[in-house]
């Protein structure tokens, strides 16, 4: 799994990618965030629901990459399993 702007020149329009052949092969990445983003970090969690899923830990904004720092659950089901 990786996480990163899928327009690294702009910054901008985080995705995640998932791959279950070590790397080799790459599924179509799932969008996190339209605007601009950097830097992020993924991390298998469970939600306090007892969901398990991905947290991703993200800078990004509005007018800028680095307005905020954010975190987003991602279900398992919507990654295409954990």
């Amino acid at each position: 799994m990786y996480s990163g702007p899928s327009d690294p020149k702009l910054r901008a329009h985080l995705c995640v990618w998932t791959s279950d052949n070590d790397g080799k092969s790459w599924a179509a990445p799932k969008t996190v965030w339209e605007g601009p983003a950097a830097y992020s970090d993924l991390v298998r969690t469970i939600s306090s629901a007892g969901v398990a899923g991905i947290g991703i830990l993200y800078e990004n904004g509005d007018a800028t990459f680095a307005d905020r720092i954010s975190f987003s659950f991602l279900p398992a089901s919507w990654v295409g399993g954990v």
